[in-house]
């Protein structure tokens, strides 16, 4: 469930800002990093930002390694608009941040329930998401921003038990389509986020949780 006893912090960056998390500790090709990164970098190459309101993107990456993870110390070297937050960060402290930012990006290749793109629904702030997994429980046209993309074989070491098996892979171009929708016509986003946290307030809550249990116990 999410945490609705938060209070919502109602400022923004002054910068607009994309914001990515992940715990590196988990498998890195499931969370698909790397293409929140290309997407942006084609975003900012593509198109020519006022160097006043230029977009940025903020990596928030939890037990990071710059030796394991040396991939993507490559990918955002020479791009100034990137920015990597490895501190370890208090619940109350990653909340506000999620709540500061403009958009919530995961181009995941898999997903279970999306906690991180819940609570960003939660705090208002809209969100551009892999059309695929659990987190389409809540996710649609209505409430977020779908990337489409293709399944693909998941390769030997990428996930534990997986011969066999295919996953979702996000398409970079249509996220970076999608990351300048939502900077151009903000309003639009935000009136998906309105939608979002009626959803997630509804069906997501401590007390929606609570009142479907006692339907499940027959208590209600």
């Amino acid at each position: 469930f999410v945490d609705i006893e938060y209070e919502k912090n109602e400022e923004k960056f002054d910068q607009f800002t994309f914001i990515y998390s992940a715990d590196m500790n988990s498998y890195i090709a499931r969370k698909n990093p790397l293409c929140a990164i290309k997407a942006f970098k084609k975003l900012s190459k593509e198109y020519l930002f006022n160097s006043q309101i230029k977009p940025r993107l903020l990596l928030r990456l939890t037990n990071f390694s710059k030796t394991k993870h040396s991939e993507i110390i490559e990918e955002i070297e020479n791009c100034d608009q990137i920015f990597l937050l490895t501190d370890k960060l208090v619940k109350k402290e990653y909340l506000n941040l999620l709540s500061m930012s403009h958009c919530y990006i995961s181009p995941h290749r898999s997903e279970g329930f999306g906690r991180n793109i819940a609570e960003s629904m939660f705090l208002g702030t809209p969100t551009i998401v892999s059309n695929y997994s659990g987190n389409l429980d809540f996710c649609n046209n209505d409430t977020s921003y779908l990337i489409d993309g293709k399944f693909i074989k998941i390769k030997e070491g990428e996930y534990p038990l997986s011969g066999n098996c295919s996953w979702f892979d996000p398409d970079i171009n249509h996220l970076k389509l999608l990351m300048m929708e939502v900077y151009v016509n903000y309003e639009v986003a935000i009136s998906k986020s309105i939608n979002a946290k009626e959803i997630i307030m509804a069906n997501h809550s401590i007390d929606a949780y609570i009142k479907n249990l006692k339907i499940l116990l027959g208590q209600d």
